[in-house]
């Protein structure tokens, strides 16, 4: 292999490697803005079922949007004696 291609072989590296470490800082930050929307969430289910006017139904509901947030599927979940 010539020296020219050596060069440029690690060229083609350094470009690559440097495109998934974006693509990983990416991935990475997503991943954070979900987690803390989801802890949001969370902490919002909680003060809600800990206020003496709890309402049932919209606490299912938020419950429901927080598993969708991490892409549960509640209905296959879902127990008839509920």
């Amino acid at each position: 292999m010539s020296k020219c291609n050596v060069i440029d072989s690690i060229g083609k590296l350094r470009s690559l490697r440097e495109k998934l470490c974006d693509q990983e800082k990416s991935w990475l930050n997503d991943a954070l803005d979900e987690r803390s929307k989801v802890i949001t969430e969370l902490i919002t289910l909680h003060k809600m079922f800990l206020s003496e006017d709890c309402n049932i139904v919209e606490c299912k509901e938020k419950l429901e949007e927080v598993l969708c947030c991490l892409s549960v599927d509640v209905t296959l979940n879902d127990d008839s004696d509920s």
